[in-house]
């Protein structure tokens, strides 16, 4: 691991994804993988469970988070950015202590506008009711939305919670990180200060900008709609297979009776 990028959902997380690609790093974990099919569903699963850790909101296992657990998510990852992981803040400082640590942050206001505009419609976008239960990934990732963010952060209401939890987190960082791994920055410092700090070279071209409000709700609304049609199809096929031993069942109590 060579860059822990600790700062919240929407404070530039998805830039400076981009950014370290193009500096050379390989597999950047961001939040969007716990929704995108090429990574695998059980991401969500284990974050769920490290949130439930710690959080204690489970009794099944309260034992300290190690990098052994880190690594069932983040095995080959040069670097993190985005929550849930940006969640476990501490715990990952611990844990990757030859990795540096970038607090990206934004200015408060306009963080907590974009966030009431986004993450906090996905409970409605995420959260299907019964639909959730027939397909494992939606499940997981609405848990782990859930249980790592919606709630453990912000009590179930970003509107009003959102702008002391986001001052109170990043003041988390600042404190747990030694001064010589870390870094403040801003998406509008660019590339300077994120390349000196990285002991990189400036590439030669523009800085990347990407995730505003009207991509999210894009990348939202493909991936949702996709695991809505596998739910129902999921659905489908359990009704069929429950007709079918129905069927079976009512032919073979017939066959006996005769």
């Amino acid at each position: 691991m060579r860059v822990l990028a600790l700062g919240l959902s929407r404070s530039g997380t998805d830039s400076l994804r981009q950014a370290l690609y193009i500096l050379g790093m390989q597999n950047v974990w961001h939040g969007f993988n716990l929704i995108n099919p090429s990574y695998p569903a059980s991401n969500a699963k284990a974050f769920t469970r490290l949130a439930r850790r710690k959080f204690n909101t489970s009794n099944n296992d309260k034992t300290p988070i190690s990098r052994a657990d880190f690594e069932v998510i983040l095995a080959g990852c040069d670097a993190v950015t985005d929550t849930p992981a940006a969640v476990f803040a501490p715990e990952l400082i611990a844990a990757y202590p030859e990795a540096k640590v970038i607090l990206n942050v934004r200015d408060v206001d306009a963080w907590h506008k974009s966030m009431v505009s986004t993450l906090s419609t996905l409970p409605s976008n995420i959260n299907y009711g019964w639909l959730i239960h027939f397909h494992h990934r939606l499940y997981w990732t609405a848990r782990s939305f859930y249980e790592t963010t919606y709630y453990a952060l912000f009590d179930g209401n970003i509107e009003k919670n959102g702008k002391a939890a986001y001052q109170k987190h990043s003041e988390e960082v600042r404190e747990v990180t030694q001064p010589e791994r870390f870094l403040e920055w801003r998406v509008e410092d660019g590339w300077g200060p994120l390349c000196e700090f990285l002991g990189v070279e400036v590439p030669d071209q523009d800085f990347p900008h990407g995730n505003n409000g009207e991509e999210f709700h894009r990348r939202v609304e493909h991936f949702k709609s996709g695991y809505r049609h596998k739910a129902y199809e999921n659905i489908f096929g359990l009704t069929g297979a429950v007709f079918a031993v129905a069927a079976f069942t009512y032919s073979w109590y017939a066959r006996m009776k005769r």
